[in-house]
């Protein structure tokens, strides 16, 4: 127990110490930009060609910062920035991600500049980590390196939180779970020599778990569920008209059933993005197989894969990211059932009869989701 104790005071304590050195974001790039003029030869062509960042709003700029505070220093000479997205478009490398040492120095020889600057900026806890780095265009020898641990202030907030957005332009897959809530409600009603007989049926409610994989447009999911509810049948009574039994329907007595069910489904989507929130309509089928049935406490042990059914699912879903690759997903559906061999069979039934049956499904999905 005391060991643990110690780890944690431990690990409070380093945490502390980098709270301490901490600054804001700001004084960290004026703080980098002293750093070069102080390392680099004076009147040195450098461009600050990328910097390494999970958003690409706060790369714009530590970059747009770092050369406007050496423009003004009038130490050191930058590269336009103009130019810079000239050959990046050329070259098609991202500001915000990974360039090779060897295309940093073909990049910084296009452009005739003899230092390369480039960075990152990382989650470190509940702080963040800044990195810089001078490279020679022609040697590639490191001419200097500077690290400042940065504080979660406004404008990392600002960047970070507020103004996530959605890049549709490229193909992201997406992964994620959650639970499902809905129920299920059947009527059905018969009809004999064209008089109608009273409706019935049943009704329950259902909880679950699913998982998706989302292909932009197109959503892939698997579920499973447990259903708990009453029903009723129609019954079968008979009696003398004209000479002749005549069989007509009435309500049977309630029953209680509990089901479990396995679900596999895929949905298509056309999605748009307002800020935070991507946005969709939903249309899609989903088959469903019955795993488990009991009806007032008797497990039913017949052929349950003849109630096994076709669903046409159709509605609307909403990711909202709390940060740029994680998301709340969500979802609002709701299904048409095909009905199941064992509600198609009406062999036994006389011609006279028809049966009409409308299933239907509301369900709500709530999760979380990350898009690579």
């Amino acid at each position: 127990m005391k060991i643990i104790i110690y780890v944690c005071i431990f690990f409070l304590s380093i945490n502390t110490i980098f709270a301490q050195e901490a600054v804001k974001l700001d004084l960290a790039l004026s703080e980098t930009v002293d750093y070069l003029n102080e390392r680099l030869p004076a009147g040195s062509r450098i461009v600050v060609l990328n910097f390494k960042s999970d958003y690409p709003s706060l790369t714009d700029h530590i970059i747009d910062e770092i050369i406007s505070q050496i423009v003004n220093s009038r130490v050191l000479v930058a590269i336009d920035r103009q130019n810079l997205d000239i050959i990046r478009q050329e070259m098609n490398f991202q500001l915000s991600g990974d360039v090779s040492d060897e295309s940093a120095q073909a990049i910084g020889k296009l452009l005739g500049a003899e230092t390369i600057v480039s960075g990152e900026i990382i989650p470190f806890g509940r702080i963040y980590r800044l990195r810089v780095r001078a490279i020679s265009v022609e040697t590639a020898v490191v001419q200097g390196s500077f690290s400042r641990n940065i504080l979660l202030d406004k404008t990392i907030k600002r960047f970070t939180e507020e103004n996530v957005s959605i890049d549709l332009t490229r193909f992201g897959i997406s992964v994620g779970g959650g639970l499902i809530l809905g129920g299920s409600f059947q009527n059905y009603s018969m009809n004999i020599s064209g008089i109608n007989y009273p409706s019935t049926g049943y009704s329950d409610f259902n909880v679950g778990l699913f998982a998706f994989i989302d292909l932009k447009y197109a959503e892939f999911i698997i579920a499973y569920s447990h259903g708990s509810g009453k029903g009723n049948d129609l019954h079968f009574s008979y009696y003398l008209s004209t000479g002749e039994l005549i069989e007509y329907p009435t309500v049977g007595p309630t029953y209680e059933y509990l089901e479990n069910y396995f679900n596999i489904g895929i949905l298509g989507k056309y999605p748009f993005n307002i800020n935070q929130f991507l946005l969709y309509p939903l249309l899609g089928l989903q088959y469903q197989l019955l795993l488990s049935l009991e009806v007032d406490g008797v497990k039913v042990t017949d052929d349950l894969s003849r109630n096994n059914s076709l669903w046409v699912k159709m509605g609307f879903g909403m990711d909202y990211y709390i940060l740029r690759n994680v998301f709340i997903h969500g979802k609002v559906l709701w299904g048409i059932k095909f009905n199941s061999e064992n509600e198609s069979n009406y062999d036994t039934l006389p011609n006279n009869f028809t049966i009409r049956r409308f299933t239907h499904q509301p369900s709500l999905n709530v999760g979380i989701g990350y898009r690579f």
